[in-house]
C-alpha cells in the first residue's frame, strides 16, 4: 500500500503580492471540496507572519475569512501545522505595498532569541485564531526554501513542542544520528 501525505503551503505571494481570496482562501475551498469527497485529510502549514501583519494593517479584506477557514480546518480534523517566513514580522505596509524586513528572511541565521520570538509568537496567533490555548503545531516547514543551519532552530521547534520539520532543503545531506542528537539537547 502507498501511503500519501497532502501538504499545503497556505498563503500568498512571498513579495506580499495578490490578495487572500483569490490565492488562499478560494483555492482551499476547492481543494476542501476534493479532500471531503475522497474522505482524506490534509497537513495546513498557515503562513502565520503573514497572516498577523495583513491583519495588523488591515491590508486585506478576506482576513476574516481566512481565518473562520482555518477555524473550519481544524474543526474538521486537518492538521494546522506552523510556516513561517519571518521577514513578515518587521513588515510595514503602505500604498498598497509590503516592505518586508529581509534581514529577517532566513529563520535559521537569526540570534536564538530571536528564533524564540517568532516561533512563540507565532504559536500564540495560531491559537488565538483556533481559540484553542492549549494548541500546539505538530508539524512546521521553514519558508523560502532555507532550514540552514538546523541546530538552533531545531531545538527551538522542539522545546516548542513542534515533532515534525517538514522543510524543503536544497542539498542537504543530513545524517539521522545527528538529528536524533540535535533533539535531545
Amino acid at each position: 500500500m502507498i501511503e500519501c501525505i497532502f501538504t499545503l503551503d497556505y498563503e500568498i505571494y512571498g513579495n506580499g503580492q495578490g490578495s487572500l481570496k483569490e490565492l488562499v482562501y478560494e483555492p482551499t475551498q476547492k481543494l476542501l471540496g476534493i479532500f471531503d469527497k475522497a474522505k482524506a485529510k490534509t497537513v495546513v502549514f498557515v503562513e502565520v507572519a503573514e497572516l498577523e501583519q495583513i491583519e495588523a494593517f488591515r491590508a486585506d479584506s478576506a482576513i476574516n475569512d481566512v481565518k473562520y477557514q482555518i477555524q473550519e480546518l481544524y474543526r474538521q480534523g486537518h492538521e494546522i501545522a506552523l510556516h513561517l517566513h519571518p521577514q513578515w514580522f518587521n513588515g510595514l505596509y503602505h500604498n498598497g505595498n509590503w516592505d518586508l524586513d529581509y534581514s529577517e528572511y532566513n529563520l535559521c541565521t537569526l540570534p536564538r532569541e530571536r528564533i524564540f520570538q517568532i516561533v512563540d509568537r507565532s504559536i500564540e496567533y495560531l491559537r488565538w485564531i483556533l481559540g484553542a490555548t492549549d494548541f500546539t503545531p505538530f508539524s512546521f516547514r521553514a519558508g523560502n526554501w532555507l532550514f540552514q543551519p538546523t541546530g538552533t532552530v531545531v531545538k527551538v521547534l522542539s522545546n516548542q513542542g513542534i515533532k515534525v520539520e517538514s522543510s524543503v532543503i536544497a542539498e542537504l545531506h543530513f545524517d539521522p544520528d545527528d538529528f536524533l542528537k540535535f533533539i535531545s539537547l
